[in-house]
């Protein structure tokens, strides 16, 4: 891709992360029996199910959206890889219902208001003219998965409240931008929405040197002021093979591309100037300005997208939003995912219940040994018992069932059978020094000390 059309890119990039964010809620009714039309309803989708906000279920489209969304943002993370499945499920459910209450929040409850006018322009000004060089909005609705201009008009619309509504939320919770840091952005921000159109012509220096260069360079520049045919010259001397190919077209350049002795050049011209010969890169430009456009915000509009960013990056929008779910009922209903949230709040009783109807559910052992984990520590062995018998049925070579089965049975005071379990066990593992060490954990953990010491010399002797 060339550096003009990337430039073009990141600023059409950097307008439409802000403005991005739906506007709809997708909740579906708990007795629905399809979707859309006839078509009928995945029930094995991801997310199904798993979530009611106020009564009605969240559509299995968002957990997938979100997912998609979740990975983008977290897949070259080190840490996340450390996470289990668990974990980041948990996460990503945290970041649906932040969607969900904010977006229901700023649309029914906050007292903002945006009218037609406010959204037609903001898409003119800032969408239309970002993608003009694409096929405008057209463009930017195949690149954001729109169906329809009205989705566009919707989620634009969306944006606008929520800047008018996070802006003045961040001022009430303390959040400022000081004005040295606000003016070094603005510029850079006013850079990055300027872009120029016209013609150019580069001419190296990496072989022949800048005095040549230069010298070549004032040749034609000579030339064009003489009337030469811009489109012909570009064609037989730039050195640029995008300028040279195109005819020296150069369009929607934005400032920060080339050097800044070009930008200087460039973005302070009039246009219908001809510029002469500005260093550029490993050589020299002679450009052709047609006309300059500009996207940028106002200062004070701007300085709100500044605040509603730096609130939502901070821990204030994390205490707004948990007062703010006071008044939402939100039911976490898949058992998969309410199971965690049960555990890791402590609450061992309901997490063994999910977990156990969680393992019903997919028939996955990682719920059925979480489901074991929770009964151990509520102290209820029969279950422990029960549920590891279980798992050594579906899998009689996973060691970590017999281990499981005979603390239970210690603490049933059946020591016969649970050393006998353990004697098992030990077979089983054979010579796999991972489940030896499990083994080896379970007899310090029992206190029984003379078979810890044989377990760690067969271990070390390895």
């Amino acid at each position: 891709m060339s550096r003009k059309k990337t430039s073009i890119l990141i600023t059409a990039l950097a307008i439409i992360v802000l403005c991005s964010i739906g506007a709809a809620i997708y909740f579906s009714s708990s007795n629905n029996k399809s979707e859309v039309g006839t078509k009928k309803e995945d029930t094995e989708a991801f997310g199904y199910q798993a979530l009611k906000i106020n009564g009605k279920y969240i559509s299995a489209d968002i957990f997938t959206e979100e997912r998609n969304k979740f990975f983008e943002k977290w897949s070259r993370n080190a840490e996340m890889l450390y996470k289990t499945d668990e974990e980041r499920n948990d996460m990503l459910l945290d970041e649906i219902i932040k969607r969900l209450v904010i977006e229901d929040y700023v649309n029914t409850k906050a007292d903002v208001k945006v009218t037609k006018t406010e959204v037609d322009d903001y898409i003119k000004k800032y969408i239309e003219l970002a993608y003009a060089s694409q096929g405008g909005v057209k463009a930017y609705m195949e690149g954001k998965g729109f169906k329809s201009e009205e989705e566009v008009f919707k989620n634009t619309e969306f944006y606008l409240k929520r800047l008018k509504f996070f802006s003045g939320i961040a001022v009430k919770y303390g959040i400022s931008i000081p004005d040295s840091e606000f003016e070094e952005k603005y510029l850079k921000h006013k850079q990055d929405s300027t872009f120029a159109t016209g013609k150019r012509i580069h001419i190296s220096s990496k072989e022949r040197g800048e005095t040549e260069a230069l010298k070549l360079a004032n040749e034609i520049y000579s030339k064009l002021k003489n009337g030469e045919d811009f489109t012909a010259l570009a064609k037989e001397k730039s050195e640029d093979e995008e300028s040279k190919s195109s005819g020296g077209i150069m369009e929607n350049l934005s400032g920060g591309i080339y050097s800044k002795e070009f930008d200087n050049a460039v973005f302070n011209s009039s246009p219908g100037t001809l510029i002469q010969p500005v260093k550029n890169m490993a050589g020299y430009d002679i450009v052709y300005l047609e006309k300059i456009t500009t996207s940028y915000h106002p200062k004070d509009e701007y300085k709100n997208i500044l605040l509603m960013q730096k609130f939502g990056e901070s821990e204030k929008l994390n205490i707004w939003l948990e007062e703010v779910k006071k008044s939402y009922t939100i039911e976490i209903t898949d058992p998969t995912f309410k199971a965690y949230r049960q555990f890791k709040s402590n609450d061992m009783k309901g997490a063994a219940a999910s977990y156990e109807a969680a393992f019903k559910k997919t028939k996955f052992e990682t719920f059925l040994q979480k489901a074991s984990e929770c009964y151990k520590n509520l102290g209820d062995w029969d279950k422990v018992i029960d549920l590891n018998d279980e798992g050594m049925d579906r899998t009689p070579e996973n060691v970590q069932y017999y281990i499981n089965k005979a603390e239970a049975l210690y603490k049933k005071q059946q020591t016969d059978d649970a050393k006998e379990l353990m004697e098992e066990a030990e077979k089983k593992a054979s010579d796999n020094i991972y489940f030896k060490q499990l083994i080896l954990q379970m007899y310090k953990n029992l206190g029984l000390k003379e078979d810890a010491d044989r377990m760690e010399k067969e271990i070390t002797s390895k």
